[in-house]
């Protein structure tokens, strides 16, 4: 009678097996049959990994004023991204928007305000939208399918509104009611639409922390800060203190005093260092040898 198949697991016995190499152990099976031993050997174990390889994405970067152009006189911005595989979405969409940032420079920086496509030589010959996961996931399958791994991604800025075109101005001596269109028998809608108020224009208003000055001055504040931020138990002062070198005493300061010293390190040239506070009546409390050497700041 032939044994079953729980019988020859339960016969199984591990007679050699070499320690320390978990890769490619060298095992020996015997199973017991009708009292004779068939031998196996397994001389290698293939473990299956995930493939991992690094592809390369050209890009073709093309601004707003360069898609007004026509097709074949527009001139786009190159770069190449190299991510592996295994690389989320997210971190494809954050290279592409670096590049778009070092080669465009938009003033507000957004995924959404371009169209992006992909092309897969052979797999994906015509453009396709890279917005979603599941077109990611399908870029990624074509890319594979190729021996050298690379896709071509293309970034057109999408076309904004056209601002309002102010109307034309009538000649000296036209009103109303002696319209040339009416004069020559237009319709009524024509006279209707010559009659309407001209709109204004909505001028976009600018952030104030955009502008260049202002980034340089935030930025010499949250430097100040930094610097003297003041963690002494029991000070009673805003947060931040110049210690005097001499004797150790907290100068306090305020909004207006980190304000200023940073207005002095954004000038250029900047007239004075972050060591040293500026030559200004705010920081009249301090002795003359610890201001700035250099010319006073302007005060008001």
């Amino acid at each position: 009678m032939e044994p079953t198949f729980d019988e020859l697991v339960d016969s199984l016995e591990i007679t050699k097996h070499k320690p320390g190499c978990p890769l490619k152990p060298k095992v020996t099976y015997s199973f017991a049959i009708d009292s004779e031993y068939l031998k196996a050997d397994c001389k290698t174990l293939s473990v299956h990994l995930p493939l991992v390889v690094s592809i390369s994405y050209t890009l073709i970067m093309f601004s707003y004023t360069e898609m007004k152009k026509p097709k074949v006189k527009r001139s786009g911005e190159p770069a190449i991204i190299k991510l592996s595989n295994n690389e989320p979405f997210d971190t494809l969409k954050a290279q592409i928007l670096k590049c778009i940032s070092e080669a465009l420079k938009p003033k507000k920086l957004a995924y959404n305000d371009y169209k992006i496509t992909f092309t897969v030589a052979q797999h994906q010959t015509s453009s396709l939208s890279l917005k979603k996961q599941s077109e990611y996931d399908h870029m990624l399958e074509c890319v594979l399918k190729i021996k050298a791994p690379a896709a071509k991604i293309i970034v057109e800025a999408l076309k904004k509104p056209d601002p309002l075109m102010p109307k034309k101005k009538r000649k000296h001596g036209n009103d109303l009611s002696g319209d040339s269109d009416a004069s020559q028998g237009t319709d009524s809608e024509s006279n209707s639409n010559t009659r309407k108020k001209k709109k204004k224009k909505v001028r976009e208003k600018k952030d104030p922390s955009e502008l260049p000055l202002n980034i340089e001055l935030l930025a010499q504040m949250k430097l100040l800060q930094n610097q003297y931020a003041c963690n002494k138990p029991g000070c009673l002062s805003s947060g931040y203190c110049y210690i005097l070198p001499d004797n150790s005493a907290h100068f306090t300061h305020s909004h207006w005093h980190i304000s200023v010293w940073a207005a002095a390190l954004a000038a250029k040239p900047p007239i004075t260092t972050i060591e040293k506070p500026p030559n200004h009546k705010e920081f009249n409390g301090l002795s003359s040898n610890l201001l700035s050497d250099t010319a006073p700041l302007i005060q008001h």
